[in-house]
């Protein structure tokens, strides 16, 4: 008859293996897990050596475009992009925008509204021809200025000491000033700090 130690040393003997084998089913459920985030290097192993780890694998990163967060920044990128499209001199359309508001987008004279101070009375039209429908949008505005000016342009040679004084006053006055050899004092002003921005001066 077997003694009570002899049993409590099988039922022991039994639960060691037990526990072994699910240690030993968990590795293998897991090796592809493993093998997901490790590279290993092949080489010859001895009985005694473990494999070589020479790489961490590491997730790809999620690649953020920058984000335009100032208001000027992205004034400055309408302006180029529209200048572009209409073939204008995009530092001739900064001198206007900084003379006409300074930059502010919620400029106001009157009827003159936004960055280029565009008239509602006379750009209606224009503004349901180029799907704008806020004068104050940074973006419409300037589409709206920018397709006046290259409208101007085409229709008088591209003079643009005339095209800025049509621009700014009435066109019976700018023509006569024209006829003089003359220019008003805001086209002469935006011609000179057109030169100024080619000399980099901010």
């Amino acid at each position: 008859m077997k003694k009570r130690s002899d049993y409590q040393g099988t039922i022991l003997g039994v639960s060691v293996l037990l526990n072994l084998a699910f240690i030993f089913m968990l590795a293998i459920q897991n090796s592809n897990l493993l093998n997901e985030y490790l590279i290993v290097e092949p080489v010859a192993l001895s009985s005694e050596q473990a494999p070589v780890i020479v790489e961490v694998y590491n997730e790809p990163q999620e690649i953020v475009e920058p984000v335009i967060v100032n208001e000027r920044d992205q004034i400055d990128s309408y302006i180029s992009k529209i200048s572009l499209e209409y073939n204008i001199d995009e530092k001739l359309i900064h001198s206007i925008v900084w003379h006409e508001s300074r930059y502010d987008s919620g400029a106001a004279n009157g009827n003159c509204l936004g960055l280029m101070q565009v008239c509602t009375t006379w750009h209606t039209q224009r503004a349901e021809r180029l799907g704008v429908k806020d004068f104050f949008d940074p973006y419409g505005n300037l589409l709206l200025g920018i397709d006046y000016l290259s409208e101007l342009m085409k229709a008088n040679d591209n003079d643009v000491g005339l095209v800025l004084m049509l621009y700014n006053m009435n066109h019976k006055e700018a023509f006569e000033l024209q006829s003089k050899g003359e220019l008003s004092w805001y086209a002469t002003s935006v011609l000179k700090r057109v030169e100024e921005l080619r000399q980099g001066v901010n």
